[in-house]
This record gives C-alpha cells, structure tokens and sequence, in this order.
C-alpha cells in the first residue's frame, strides 16, 4: 500500500453531505446493533441485525424464521431498550426475514 493511501472511511468522510450523512447513519446501526447484542447475549442475535431505526420504528432483518419468531416474542423488551437508550419517540418493531448474504 501507498505511504499515502487512507483509509476508505477518511475518503467518505471528505465527501459530499449526503455521503457523510449516510455514512454517520450507517456508523450508528453498527454501534446500535454491537449494543444490542452486548445488551442480549443470546446466540439468537447474530442471525438478527437492526436494518434501520427512525424517530417512530425499528426495523430488524432476521435470517431465517427462527431468529425473527425469538426477536418477536422479545420485541417488548427491545422496544423498551431501544425507546431508553437510543430512540425515545420509537413506538414499533417491524422484523423480516433476510438472509444474510
């Protein structure tokens, strides 16, 4: 590698708003989901990642149907956590099945 060469992350960073933006957001669900599954500790959790999280919703993508019937039924508890620690006006967890690629 080149004494010059950055990091990709550095490169996105010097871009345009809307790269910056998505970036900080994408940076956010990692440390989100990292959270969550410090949070749980559950071997369930690394077939579930949180795909997006707005100011009324969370949306999870499960890999298969068992992992998205367990996160169903915690769903309850994940919303509380979720509404305490990241996302007060969040009111729903809407949970599909997509398998990891």
């Amino acid at each position: 590698m080149p004494p010059d060469a950055r990091k990709l992350s550095d490169w996105l960073h010097r871009q345009p708003t809307t790269v910056r933006e998505a970036l900080s957001r994408s940076e956010h669900l990692v440390q989100v989901n990292r959270a969550f599954q410090d949070w749980l500790r559950q071997p369930w959790t690394d077939a579930v990642r949180l795909a997006m999280l707005d100011d009324t919703a969370a949306v999870f993508h499960a890999d298969h149907a068992a992992a998205a019937t367990v996160l169903r039924f915690h769903s309850p508890a994940i919303l509380a956590w979720l509404r305490q620690r990241y996302c007060p006006a969040c009111t729903s967890i809407e949970i599909k099945v997509r398998p990891s690629t």
